[in-house]
């Protein structure tokens, strides 16, 4: 996998790079990288640190440990309620399914639900806090 980093604070090793530097750059990496073969990148003999060697030798290469993925979503009910209290309370009826809101996150996919008496304390605690 080929991240692509932030230009900010973005240094060349000989000094001073521009942002069109940087964009020059990482069409470079693309470009070299689309060379790769699908035998090699197929190939389990082959490690990907011989393989970046193998694109990249002419501009260096860093490897940086790896680190694992893991799916997390910072979604909450509390999240979710401040969200709701930000619409006019008009609004907030209008989202309704049947009895009740239901908000589903579109990351993790977990649907929360408030029915009108949960929806009627939220408006009363933030019209009270």
């Amino acid at each position: 996998m080929v991240q692509k980093p932030a230009f900010a604070g973005f240094q060349s090793i000989d000094g001073e790079t521009t942002d069109a530097d940087f964009e020059d750059a990482w069409r470079r990496a693309i470009i070299f990288l689309g060379s790769a073969t699908n035998d090699e990148l197929l190939d389990d003999s082959l490690h990907p640190h011989e393989l970046l060697f193998r694109l990249f030798s002419e501009d260096g290469v860093r490897a940086f440990d790896s680190s694992p993925f893991a799916m997390k979503c910072r979604c909450s009910a509390d999240r979710v309620q401040n969200v709701l209290v930000s619409f006019p309370r008009e609004e907030i009826e209008d989202m309704k399914i049947g009895e009740d809101v239901v908000v589903t996150c579109e990351f993790c996919n977990v649907d929360y639900r408030f029915d009108a008496d949960h929806i009627d304390t939220i408006f009363k605690e933030a019209a009270s806090g």
